[in-house]
C-alpha cells in the first residue's frame, strides 16, 4: 500500500508543549502558543497559561499542504488523580487542540508518548532521562533546529512527527 501522507505534525500536548510540522517544505519546529490568564479560582492574581486558540489556528491554517495528504498525531493527555492540577490543565490542553485539528479537518491521531519513545529510546525510562534523550535524538535528527530544542530542553513534538512518518502511518 502506498502511504499518501505527505505532511506529519506532531504535537506534544500540554501548555508546555511543541508542534512539529515535517512536509517536503522542511521541518518547522516551535512551542505550543500561550497565554497567561487569570485562573478560576476565587483566589486573586493566581494565573495560568492556556492555549491561544487563535495562534494556534492561524499556525495550523498555514501549513502549505493538501488536507488530505495531512495527518496529526496528538500525544494523549496526562490524566492522573494524584497529579490533579496538571491533569486539568494536559486535559484543557488538549481539548483546545483538539478542537483546532478538527475544525480545520486534519485527520489525527491520539497516541500513547510511550509508543514513540519506545522506538527512540527503548531502554530509557524516567522524565528526566527521557527529556535528555529526547533532547539528543532531535539534535541528531534535526540539527537545523538546534537551538529551540536546546532551549526547550526537548524534541518531543519533533520526534512525533517523525515516528509516524518512518511508521508510515
Amino acid at each position: 500500500m502506498i502511504n499518501r501522507i505527505k505532511c506529519y505534525i506532531g504535537i506534544d500536548n500540554g501548555v508546555s508543549g511543541t508542534i512539529a510540522i515535517l512536509n517536503s517544505h522542511g521541518v518547522k519546529f516551535e512551542p505550543t502558543p500561550v497565554i497567561e490568564v487569570f485562573d478560576y479560582s476565587s483566589s486573586k492574581g493566581n494565573k495560568i497559561h492556556r492555549i491561544d486558540y487563535q495562534k494556534l489556528y492561524e499556525l495550523l491554517s498555514s501549513i502549505e499542504t493538501n488536507r488530505d495528504a495531512t495527518k496529526v498525531f496528538m500525544e494523549r493527555p496526562l490524566k492522573n488523580p494524584k497529579l490533579f492540577a496538571a491533569s486539568i490543565s494536559a486535559v484543557r490542553a488538549f481539548e483546545i487542540t483538539l478542537s483546532v485539528v478538527e475544525q480545520l479537518g486534519f485527520a489525527f491521531e491520539v497516541i500513547d508518548s510511550r509508543k514513540w519513545q519506545k522506538y527512540f529510546f527503548p531502554a530509557v525510562f524516567g522524565k528526566d532521562n527521557l527529556k535528555k534523550a529526547s533532547m539528543q535524538k532531535g539534535i541528531e535528527l534535526f540539527p537545523v533546529v538546534k537551538n529551540f530544542i536546546m532551549q526547550h530542553k526537548d524534541a518531543d513534538g519533533l520526534l512525533i512527527a517523525e515516528w509516524a512518518r518512518r511508521n508510515n502511518l
